[in-house]
């Protein structure tokens, strides 16, 4: 193999090699740490939890990224976080879950804060804000104050309480 290519200057670059499943896919967590000398990189860790791959990015002062990736065909618990979904992302603080997204999942749920759904969904929350992407799910959203939550599209409220709502969304994107 060349060391560069055609017409470039020298430069340095990162090669990687990945096995794949027998349909030729694999998951992948890539964790990008710009630095200088002016920007401190972050501290970063592995989480090794048998059929999940991530880890950790910790900015400092009880802040941390948590970043986790499955085959998605069961129920894990790695980082602090219970999830079924391909592919989660979470900021956690030292007393609170900031935001979190997964994608084409059922449950996730950290410190109180998450999901359940019937069906997969992709869904991104920051607060008792959020948007849902599905195909059609009965959803139970929970987190302090979540009962509370108001949509932006229609939904069926099946059930709200201390810190859960759960309503039946139709399929495409729902704000809340």
């Amino acid at each position: 193999m060349q060391d560069r290519y055609p017409g470039y200057a020298q430069h340095t670059r990162l090669e990687s090699v990945y096995g794949t499943d027998e349909n030729g896919k694999v998951n992948l967590i890539t964790a990008l740490f710009p630095s200088d000398l002016n920007v401190s990189k972050p501290g970063g860790s592995r989480i090794t939890v048998e059929g999940v791959t991530g880890g950790v990015v910790d900015h400092g002062k009880a802040v941390k990224d948590v970043v986790l990736e499955s085959a998605n065909d069961k129920k894990y618990t790695a980082g602090g976080i219970d999830f079924f979904a391909k592919a989660v992302l979470a900021r956690l603080t030292a007393d609170a879950n900031i935001f979190y997204f997964a994608r084409h999942g059922t449950e996730f749920l950290s410190g109180g804060v998450g999901f359940e759904s019937d069906s997969p969904v992709s869904i991104y929350v920051k607060g008792k804000e959020g948007v849902i992407t599905s195909e059609g799910a009965k959803i139970k959203l929970k987190g302090p104050g979540m009962e509370t939550a108001q949509f932006e599209s229609t939904v069926t409220i099946i059930s709200s309480g201390t810190d859960f709502i759960e309503v039946q969304i139709l399929a495409g994107e729902v704000r809340f």
